[in-house]
């Protein structure tokens, strides 16, 4: 693990790492909620929606 030997050698503990990638992923996932909050506002702004069971 080149990643833990260099998180080591900096002086940083693995639960900094680890710390560090999980708040990526929580941002990543937020940015694809707004993203499909977009998504569906603009369809239904373009008059795309089929108003189906669903939303």
């Amino acid at each position: 693990m080149l990643l833990a030997e260099i998180a080591f050698a900096s002086g940083h503990r693995l639960i900094d790492l680890a710390a560090f990638l999980a708040l990526g992923l929580v941002w990543t996932l937020i940015a694809a909620l707004l993203y499909a909050e977009y998504r569906i506002i603009r369809a239904r702004a373009q008059g795309d929606w089929d108003g189906g069971a669903g939303l």
